[in-house]
């Protein structure tokens, strides 16, 4: 059985990811103008230049702490509704409330799961098919402990 407002969990994920790439246009267009770059050229002024040092210092400040508040709000409430019968709304809420409860060890969860897919993409998305599995299981086990069900 999964919950009804799963559906809405989808559209909110969705939207965040629009919020996600306004946000990285934004600081693209803030460091780097509206200027067409090739690919060389982008990577010389990123790599070479302070205004793009500070575009990588900042630019990944940013999406690391986007990527922290949509895991918080994930990480509990996407197997609380295909458990539970409930909300959108309050499976969000409990699981932000569950990662600010146990900060340091969803902190260690959120990276182990960053590097997890990172090592999956540098195998050519072959690691995929090992990591994704095992990264749900372990999730459901979590979310089992976070809400003490049987």
């Amino acid at each position: 059985m999964f919950s009804r407002d799963l559906g809405w969990m989808a559209l909110v994920t969705g939207f965040s990811l629009f919020i996600w790439l306004d946000i990285t246009a934004l600081l693209s267009f803030g460091f780097m103008g509206f200027q067409f770059f090739s690919f060389s050229e982008l990577l010389d002024t990123i790599l070479t230049t302070p205004i793009g040092w500070l575009f990588l210092i900042v630019g990944n400040t940013v999406g690391a702490l986007i990527a922290f508040c949509v895991f918080s709000y994930l990480v509990i409430s996407i197997p609380m509704l295909f458990h539970r019968d409930i909300d959108f709304i309050t499976a969000m809420i409990t699981s932000v409330r569950f990662v600010k409860e146990n900060f340091r060890v969803m902190a260690v969860w959120c990276f182990t799961i960053a590097a997890l897919t990172a090592i999956s993409l540098l195998s050519g998305l072959i690691g995929l098919l090992v990591a994704f599995p095992v990264l749900g299981h372990a999730t459901w086990h979590l979310y089992r402990r976070a809400v003490s069900t049987g």
